[in-house]
């Protein structure tokens, strides 16, 4: 458990601009963004803060969500016309703060988002496209 121990401390001092799990972003040099890596890695944390009832968890994803959501609820690097699935992802998050803080922004975001699947492209099975630039393309994650 140390190693997973020392893992998770080291993955606690990731940034929005240098997440220490998105390898790939850092290695492609690319800017922080709203992205499906980080929302799942911060479902982790939400996960041990749940688990482990520690503030730590929680305060570093709302530290780390704050910096994408404004305070009218908008979503900086999120562009809802690419219809990208992977970007709802880490709008999960968004449920437990706001049913902690009870932060409108996170609302806000929340209804952001959600606009996007009302007018995400879909099969004519009704599934959603996985992206806009996959026609009709359904991946298992976005089910």
């Amino acid at each position: 458990m140390k190693v997973i121990d020392n893992y998770i401390e080291q993955m606690l001092q990731s940034t929005p601009n240098f997440p220490l799990w998105n390898q790939e972003r850092i290695r492609a040099n690319k800017k922080a963004g709203w992205n499906y890596i980080d929302g799942c890695m911060l479902t982790a944390f939400i996960k041990l803060y749940e688990r482990k009832n520690d503030e730590k968890y929680l305060r570093f994803v709302k530290n780390y969500i704050d910096f994408f959501i404004e305070e009218d609820g908008n979503i900086k690097t999120y562009n809802k016309t690419d219809f990208n699935l992977d970007d709802i992802n880490e709008g999960r998050i968004l449920f437990t703060l706001y049913d902690i803080f009870g932060d409108e922004k996170y609302k806000n975001a929340m209804r952001l988002l959600y606009s996007q699947l009302e007018k995400q492209p879909r099969t004519i099975e009704g599934n959603f496209w996985h992206k806009k630039i996959y026609p009709n393309q359904v991946w298992l994650d976005g089910l």
